[in-house]
């Protein structure tokens, strides 16, 4: 079992929780393989929150990076009624960013497991042609 696997089954506990209340957050937590239609049915920006260099080793296809260290910056530019797929590089930061983002009118989601989780799926040989660059 590779490290996001394993971060992702430690988490399935508190990310079941989470799931089951997404109101009371404020945000959802997805799974990767939710992403695709989510970008398809609402007006969404999928947000990478790494750093420049992690981001351009490789990201999701239609990410915009966004460092999570610049959040205070970057989060009143964009427009209120856009919803937001927020991932990092195991999920961690952008559960951290979801709660700042969380008064925001539009959906905001949160990928558990992050970029790692991704990289897994495409490891085991899961179709993820929709989000290579």
């Amino acid at each position: 079992m590779d490290r996001a696997e394993m971060n992702t089954q430690r988490a399935s506990h508190y990310d079941k929780r989470l799931q089951s209340c997404p109101k009371m957050y404020g945000f959802e937590m997805i799974h990767t393989e939710e992403i695709a239609e989510i970008l398809s049915k609402e007006q969404a920006w999928l947000i990478d929150l790494r750093d420049e260099e992690s981001y351009r080793n490789g990201h999701m296809k239609f990410s915009r990076n966004l460092p999570f260290e610049h959040i205070e910056r970057w989060r009143w530019e964009i427009p209120d009624a856009v919803s937001l797929v927020l991932y990092c590089e195991h999920g961690n930061q952008s559960l951290l960013a979801a709660r700042k983002l969380k008064e925001r009118r539009g959906t905001v989601y949160t990928v558990i497991g992050g970029y790692q989780a991704f990289k897994a799926q495409e490891r085991k040989g899961i179709d993820t042609a929709v989000f290579k660059r």
